[in-house]
């Protein structure tokens, strides 16, 4: 969200649904998954209108009428994804180290 704000986007979280969202469109993925006693996660900012297309052949979060939507529709800029990864990762790193200062352990 933090990233999302540096390009003039509002986003949040919505109450009991994964991901981060732009009023009612979803514009960011988070997942969690465990196969065969390995961990997976990760996440996925749609930057561009070329990541949308596959998103037509699902229903995301598994709730109809969701649509989604990306970094360049909603803030009228076009930054590349080295641009977005650079403000992702100041803001990860920077949170991160937040958490390790404030950590009891």
């Amino acid at each position: 969200m933090a990233t999302l704000a540096d390009f003039s986007i509002v986003a949040r979280r919505r109450e009991g649904l994964t991901g981060v969202w732009v009023e009612d469109r979803k514009i960011a993925s988070i997942g969690v998954g465990v196969s065969k006693w390995v961990t997976m996660h990760g996440f996925a900012l749609n930057i561009s209108p070329e990541s949308l297309p596959p998103f037509l052949a699902i229903t995301p979060c598994g709730i109809d009428g969701v649509t989604t939507t990306c970094l360049h529709h909603e803030s009228g800029q076009h930054p590349d994804t080295q641009e977005v990864g650079k403000a992702t990762l100041h803001h990860l790193s920077t949170k991160l180290a937040e958490l390790a200062e404030n950590s009891t352990t």
